[in-house]
């Protein structure tokens, strides 16, 4: 069989890729000239009024001058249906999009074809796997009473404000969306939350691994233990073992040793999905009033997503006398995800918790369609999964099957040929609960008076895992968890357990009072990023184990410390930070071996003080920072070369934290993975690292070229802004962003995250801080906010773009809050009427 290549383009750069072959019709050149003659997208500047089917009463709308829309209602229900107007005005096709992904239902807009190493049809038989859909289906169905009643005028206002804005999108693609519905916004809603669930992606490393290593060295490589750096929520209790990662009974079903290159099959032509589809993350942090020139309290927050055109989040000012609130969201979510009320400012990030788990299933020795389970043999159920996909003007049928342990589906049927086929048949096991109740308390947290009340409301959210970070007006602060986290007995949860075997199933999920949290003092400072909650081996039960290195948590703690009292310029600085702790940690280690490096040409020589001398900044110019990180890159690929096919050694590295494993490496000059399994000798460190600079430096040479002093980080490290259709030459003028210099990296406080598995394209800046908000709890009214894109997804609109200047700067826009501001200060006002009382 033929080898191919398991290319992972970012989300945008795929549907660009898939919305490709749309664009051949002759309508859709039609629909774009006439969009460039004359661009129907929506304005934001001037007056207007129009009448909404279902408004009891009129509702205003301000548009600031980022054209962000501020709306005003008489009751919650016009407040939800005007909301719903104003995304789908800006942001349908890109609604369409993201409901499209969840439900995996994109392959009825695009038909069959190439999409992130796999193709569309694959990647909905996937996501129909994970569940989404059905559990939006679900939720839909519970949903009843006032919160039913909310999401319907919400749903009516989205379809009408599609119905009166068709995107150009659909007009180019020559597809008529379908009505949104209330299951679509659930479906958004769980698309959010599985967004944010990491911990799959460590443990099928960690599998991948010992099915080809054994379990001895495949612990020895990805050990199942906590990152050891900075943690938000310290504990003072003593230390306590953790339980067994690999538990004896899953040891009996792995090789005993690393099984020999010849019998590592091929890789196959089927892809993992991503780990990093939306790469979220996020920094969140907040400084009491003994730390603030105003003397209340601060909030800053930056969540970490896909960067994308429009935008994955939105900003959105919501008014009606019951509550007021102003922030971002997620276009098709009605409520205030990160921002501010009357009296409270809260951040999000992702806490990254142990929310899934994987078992190895053993087949019945009698039947090989059954599975052993707790109680005895059980048959493997089957659902047939029918994919729609569009051919012409057509919705054809492709069906699927996909078999479920008691544990759930498997991962052979999830993922066909990813898995070795000695493994055993390995189930995916989560339960994130209803949404339905989580959007009740996302509503309620839009009125809360304090972060007491916010904690009390927010915590008992099951989906997703997340880290609050919040202020109020009265002086407090918080941070606190929510999530719905499992209560396991006698396993960590980092490495598939039997599933057959009643001790190894799950004992309930841990009550939301017991979460970790903490409501401090005026005197302390609070942070988090994706980092250690706390530390699992004090705490009463482990929260996480696999997280993000604290690199950005102990950057942002060092620099909340190094200033006496804070203000919205200090913690904008924080925002612009780009040191790059991670070198701190691993640079030593490949300085001490470069030093010993024989026969260094010149080449080597000036590259090597450029390393020496580097000041650790990972701004765009920095000849250092383009070094270390190809000489560390090429080191963990050269590490793992000789370990896993080239498959599994992608997805292992590619995995939203796989520096955590690597980073640990450089500190053991003799780990095992430095020897190459493939020689009779016992290789160490200084030859891999060696080995990997002159690679760096040639690969380097070809791409940038012969002369040292331009080999800038911003040269690879860039920023590619494209549209789902920006693959379309005619298209890419008016709906992309030319592709630019990057400050930041993958653990830098301005993190700038790039797929270092990548094996064409490692640098490209795939994710990064979509939002950034500053806050002080003195006057709220005088926050800061600022977006990667702008408020409108219509390409062509003066808001599509507007914001990246000032976001690229490191600088803000004014938060507008205040009524009689946004009156001076509005482009645009816009008066939505009930039927029949326009004039």
């Amino acid at each position: 069989m033929t080898k191919r290549k398991y290319l992972r383009p970012s989300l945008t750069l795929g549907l660009a890729a898939t919305m490709l072959g749309l664009l051949c019709a002759g309508c859709a050149l039609s629909a774009y000239m006439g969009y460039r003659s004359s661009p129907d997208y929506p304005r934001a500047e001037g007056a207007a009024e129009l009448e909404i089917p279902g408004l009891s009463a009129p509702a205003k709308v301000l548009f600031d001058p980022q054209g962000v829309p501020h709306v005003r209602a008489e009751n919650e229900a016009d407040l939800l249906r005007a909301a719903g107007y104003l995304m789908a005005r800006e942001r349908f096709f890109e609604m369409d999009l993201l409901r499209r992904i969840a439900r995996g239902r994109l392959s009825e807009l695009t038909g069959e074809q190439p999409l992130m190493g796999t193709t569309t049809v694959d990647f909905d038989r996937l996501m129909r796997g994970w569940g989404l859909e059905a559990g939006a289906e679900q939720d839909a169905r519970e949903v009843d009473g006032e919160l039913r009643a909310l999401l319907e005028a919400f749903a009516a206002g989205v379809n009408a404000g599609a119905a009166r804005h068709r995107p150009i999108e659909h007009r180019l693609i020559g597809v008529d969306p379908e009505p949104w519905t209330v299951v679509d916004t659930f479906a958004v809603g769980r698309l959010t939350a599985w967004s944010v669930t990491h911990n799959w992606s460590q443990e099928i490393s960690r599998l991948l691994l010992a099915l080809y290593l054994g379990p001895d060295r495949a612990e020895a490589l990805y050990p199942p233990r906590p990152w050891p750096g900075g943690i938000s929520l310290p504990l003072d209790a003593p230390s306590h073992a953790l339980p067994p990662s690999l538990v004896p009974e899953a040891r009996e079903l792995l090789p005993k040793a690393p099984l020999k290159p010849k019998q590592s099959p091929e890789a196959q032509s089927a892809a993992w999905l991503s780990p990093s589809l939306f790469a979220l993350g996020s920094n969140a942090w907040a400084a009491g009033g003994g730390h603030t020139r105003s003397k209340k309290p601060m909030l800053a927050s930056d969540p970490h997503l896909t960067h994308m055109l429009p935008s994955m989040m939105m900003q959105i000012h919501l008014q009606c006398p019951e509550w007021e609130a102003i922030g971002i969201t997620v276009p098709g979510l009605p409520y205030v995800l990160i921002g501010h009320n009357t009296r409270v400012a809260w951040g999000m990030t992702s806490a990254v918790a142990d929310v899934v788990d994987f078992y190895l299933e053993k087949p019945d020795p009698n039947d090989p369609a059954r599975v052993l389970a707790p109680a005895g043999p059980v048959a493997l159920s089957e659902q047939t999964i029918e994919i729609g996909v569009r051919e012409g003007g057509q919705v054809k049928k492709q069906s699927f099957r996909l078999r479920r342990s008691p544990n759930g589906p498997l991962v052979q049927d999830l993922y066909p040929g990813k898995l070795p086929e000695w493994a055993p048949p390995v189930a995916l096991h989560l339960d994130p609960g209803s949404m339905v109740d989580g959007l009740s308390r996302i509503r309620q947290s839009q009125k809360t008076r304090s972060v007491a009340e916010h904690h009390k409301i927010l915590s008992g959210v099951a989906a997703p895992a997340s880290v609050y970070l919040a202020v109020d007006v009265d002086g407090g602060l918080a941070l606190f968890t929510s999530g719905r986290i499992p209560i396991r007995e006698g396993f960590l949860g980092t490495f598939p357990v039997p599933g057959w075997l009643e001790a190894y199933q799950w004992k309930g999920f841990v009550p939301a009072g017991e979460l970790p949290h903490r409501l401090a003092g005026p005197d302390e400072v609070l942070a988090h990023a994706n980092g250690l909650v706390w530390d699992p081996a004090r705490a009463p039960f482990p929260f996480h184990i696999d997280s993000a290195p604290s690199y950005r948590f102990d950057r942002i703690v060092e620099l909340l410390k190094a200033t006496t009292r804070h203000d919205a310029a200090s913690f904008a600085r924080i925002h612009r930070d780009v040191h790059v702790l991670r070198a701190e940690r691993v640079l030593p280690f490949i300085l001490e071996d470069l030093e010993r490096l024989p026969e260094r040409s010149e080449l080597e020589d000036r590259a090597l003080e450029k390393l020496v001398a580097w000041d650790r900044q990972a701004t765009p110019d920095s000849i250092g920072a383009m070094l270390f990180f190809e000489t560390y890159r090429q080191a963990g690929r050269l590490a793992l070369d000789d370990e896993i096919p080239e498959a599994a050694r992608t997805f292992v590295l590619e995995q939203r934290y796989s520096t955590h494993m690597t980073d640990l490496w450089f500190e053991e000059a003799r780990h095992p993975v430095w020897d190459d399994l493939g020689t009779e000798r016992t290789e160490g460190r200084a030859e891999i690292v060696q080995r990997a600079f002159r690679l760096a430096l040639a690969e380097l040479k070809v791409r940038l070229g012969p002369n040292l002093e331009t080999w800038g980080w911003g040269r690879l490290h860039r920023l590619d802004l494209r549209h789902a259709l920006g693959g379309k030459a005619i298209l890419a003028g008016l709906f992309n962003l030319p592709p630019h210099p990057m400050p930041g990296a993958l653990d830098t406080v301005w993190k700038a995250h790039f797929d270092v598995g990548h094996p064409s394209d490692p640098y490209r800046v795939m994710a990064g801080p979509v939002f950034r908000l500053i806050a002080d709890a003195a006057d709220l009214s005088r926050a800061r906010w600022i977006l990667d894109t702008g408020a409108s997804g219509w390409p062509g609109s003066p808001h599509y773009l507007d914001q990246h200047p000032l976001w690229l700067r490191g600088e803000y826009a004014p938060m507008l809050s205040d009524w009689k501001a946004l009156e001076r200060r509005a482009r645009g006002q816009l008066r939505l009427l009930p039927e029949g009382k326009a004039k």
